[in-house]
């Protein structure tokens, strides 16, 4: 089962929900929650959370072990790199045109209000399946 310290060790990214056998989920290696390395895809469903005094974690049952699934890692690749493009841009213009100029505050806060906009379309996509 996933671990991670401050998002760095194992995390499940992408999931398929199956509506009668539990989630399709892959297990990533992860430093700082960024997905680097696939390491298994399973068929889970949730047994419930805990809550400790510094700590917090959510358990869940293993249904079934799969072949990794190449489609869930395509797509968080995929969405990986789109976030990476979108800051990239974000900071790009931001220099670009705010130069040495007192408007580099204004142009930065302006663009830190899309810099969530990959989440925005992941949460929309989730939202209308």
């Amino acid at each position: 089962m996933p671990l991670s310290v401050n998002g760095t060790g194992t995390r499940f990214y992408g999931n398929r929900t199956d509506d009668k056998y539990g989630t399709v989920t892959t297990q990533w290696f992860t430093i700082y929650f960024v997905p680097l390395i696939p390491i298994r895809s399973m068929r889970i469903s949730y047994a419930g959370s805990s809550v400790g005094l510094l700590s917090s974690s959510t358990h869940y049952q293993v249904l079934e072990k799969l072949p990794l699934q190449w489609g869930q890692v395509v797509r968080v690749y995929g969405f990986l790199a789109a976030c990476i493009l979108w800051f990239g841009l974000v900071t790009g213009c931001v220099y670009k045109f705010g130069g040495d100029s007192p408007s580099i505050p204004f142009l930065t806060i302006a663009f830190a209000g899309f810099l969530p906009a990959p989440f925005w379309v992941l949460y929309f996509i989730r939202r209308n399946q």
